[in-house]
């Protein structure tokens, strides 16, 4: 039942509120708390946030009840697990304990699963009635909430300017439920599950769905990348963290994460050139062809954290590694190894690279030098042509068609060639000339591709791959992501 309540009752539930903060944060300060009555104030409490946010949505925003609702009610309990799971678990590795500590954690673990699940339940609602009330659908989430219990949302009113302000905060508050429900599968495969068996699908599904309901926020993405971490794939890792970083509203730390992936990318590296035999071993095609992809990922970052950290160094032996890289590509292309989705997160990684680095432009000069490496901004941009290049001369080549390939490359053209930051006042007069010659080549091969591409659906009499209903990556995918956002801006000036 959808109810609207006077200023003055509001501010009563909000001082009730506080007072059980209070109390909760007095309960937890003793040496040995009494779980029951810790237990009674954060239900109590999780029931008042709730209604809170409904009776004054602005009081509670302006309060920060969302917030405390997740970190005091839900956040908190999940730390008290993990403390009680690491604790118990380091009992297992004593042979005296062993069997009294298995009996423990398997007590811990069923009660985090109960928890886990009531807490699922309370945001799937909590999310449910946020999205009816912006007049909003989403599949898997807003079919079945008949049975939704509690108060709920006045409906937003689209003829009124107040309640368009509110509608915006509003989606913004169904976003943090959504990574609040990804967060909560996070936890549930991290503890509940085998280390192998562990699947991240239900996770993915929430941070997915609130990349696309709040395209420009960063925090989805991250949350992404750290899956991506979490299953060792460097390249859809840097993908999520680039994705995160250049929005309109970043990630705060998206940046010093990526950094930190950019080391272990570093060190992962070294690993693999040191345990490479001289004689490949004999290994199943599909493992071969994994350990392809991954090798592929893994240079592929590395060369854009040599860019990144732009020491001497690494500029030095930048080309060296960026041949080696690109050796790598032409064999995942012609071995039909890599899926389209990893090309078009190499394209947007080569677009954060370029970008990035040409908005940072001024802090580099100290770094360009006649006798020295080229400047990182022309480096970055050379090799963005390169990895078009060296995929359009592989598609040429190959049997068959394969459109995703060619989108995300035209993503990465588009952008090359629309950005403002492409080419404007290079560091390199010289190396600019060629990286238009260049340009000019993979656009060219491109529109051919594209050309026989079409040739081929209409021998085959099927439907195009760019039908005017296609929703195309910088539809979905890209949706919110700045440097593009400039490029096909420069694209309709065009």
């Amino acid at each position: 039942m959808a109810f609207k309540a006077s200023s003055a009752e509001a501010a009563k539930l909000l001082q009730e509120i506080e007072g059980t903060e209070r109390r909760l944060k007095q309960a937890l300060k003793t040496s040995q708390p009494d779980e029951r009555e810790v237990k009674a104030l954060r239900t109590g409490l999780m029931g008042s946030y709730e209604r809170m946010l409904v009776l004054d949505y602005e009081l509670a925003s302006k309060n920060q009840v969302e917030q405390n609702l997740w970190k005091i009610v839900f956040y908190k309990r999940i730390e008290e697990f993990r403390k009680r799971h690491g604790k118990t678990s380091a009992l297992l590795d004593d042979p005296d304990k062993k069997e009294r500590a298995k009996q423990a954690l398997s007590q811990i673990t069923a009660a985090f699963a109960r928890f886990l699940d009531k807490s699922s339940r309370f945001y799937m609602s909590l999310l449910r009635k946020l999205l009816v009330a912006c007049n909003v659908s989403l599949a898997g989430y807003t079919d079945h909430g008949e049975d939704d219990e509690g108060p709920s949302f006045v409906r937003c009113d689209e003829s009124s300017p107040k309640h368009r302000e509110r509608k915006k905060a509003m989606l913004m508050s169904s976003e943090r439920c959504l990574i609040f429900l990804g967060d909560l599968e996070r936890y549930r495969s991290l503890y509940m599950e085998k280390e192998l068996e562990r699947d991240w699908s239900a996770a993915e599904r929430h941070y997915r769905t609130a990349a696309l309901l709040t395209p420009h926020v960063g925090n989805p993405h991250n949350q992404l990348a750290v899956l991506a971490t979490y299953c060792g794939d460097d390249l859809e890792g840097m993908f999520h963290y680039a994705r995160a970083a250049l929005v309109p509203q970043p990630f705060a730390t998206a940046r010093e994460n990526l950094a930190l992936l950019l080391d272990k990318n570093r060190q992962k590296l070294e690993a693999i050139v040191a345990a490479k035999p001289s004689v490949p071993p004999r290994i199943a095609l599909e493992e071969k062809g994994r350990r392809r992809r991954e090798e592929l990922g893994v240079r592929f970052v590395r060369v854009h954290g040599m860019l990144q950290t732009h020491s001497p160094r690494d500029l030095e032996q930048f080309a060296a590694e960026e041949g080696a890289m690109l050796v790598q590509l032409v064999a995942t292309l012609d071995a039909d190894d890599l899926p389209h989705e990893a090309v078009l997160w190499m394209a947007v990684v080569c677009l954060f690279s370029a970008a990035d680095l040409a908005t940072r432009a001024a802090q580099l000069s100290h770094i360009a030098s006649p006798a020295g490496p080229p400047h990182p901004v022309l480096l970055a941009q050379q090799f963005a042509v390169g990895v078009a290049l060296k995929v359009l001369s592989r598609l040429a080549v190959s049997a068959r068609g394969r459109p995703g390939h060619l989108q995300a490359v035209g993503v990465l053209c588009a952008w090359l060639h629309f950005s403002p930051h492409t080419l404007s006042s290079p560091p390199d007069a010289d190396g600019s000339g060629q990286l238009r010659r260049e340009l000019q080549t993979a656009a060219g091969a491109l529109v051919d591709l594209l050309n026989l591409q079409k040739e081929r659906e209409e021998r085959a009499g099927g439907a195009s791959a760019w039908g005017v209903d296609e929703v195309l990556p910088e539809d979905k995918e890209l949706a919110g992501f700045e440097p593009l956002a400039e490029a096909l801006g420069g694209m309709e000036g065009a």
